[in-house]
């Protein structure tokens, strides 16, 4: 690793920077066959630990759909934050109409096909 990749004098200082290189390549060969594994997530902090205990043991969940829970719960918490006018403009922008082609429409071949006279 080049040394402007980590702190001063280029060695990477981590969890898992004393795990020998053994094992880190264990570690990497394991998520190569498995790439659509994710993982784990550590919660470091303690109120944050005690807050998704509580809510998995309230709603009878795991900790781990707890956190999901209150993932999905926030970010549609967000997204409904969002004016509408926003997030229809970035639905347009990301599936735009096709480009006009100049010729109208039949209305009695598509009276027809509904079968309205």
């Amino acid at each position: 690793m080049p040394a402007s990749c980590g702190k001063a004098g280029g060695r990477a200082r981590g969890p898992h920077s004393r795990l020998p290189l053994v094992v880190k390549w264990d570690i990497l060969n394991w998520i190569s066959r498995y790439p659509g594994t994710a993982m784990p997530l550590y919660i470091k902090d303690d109120t944050t630990a005690r807050l998704v205990d509580r809510l998995a043991r309230l709603r009878g969940l795991s900790k781990q759909d707890a956190v999901k829970l209150a993932v999905q719960a926030e970010l549609e918490r967000t997204a409904a934050c969002i004016p509408l006018r926003n997030r229809f403009s970035a639905l347009r922008a990301a599936h735009p109409l096709p480009p006009p082609t100049g010729h109208l429409a039949d209305k009695a071949f598509f009276d027809e096909l509904s079968g309205d006279p």
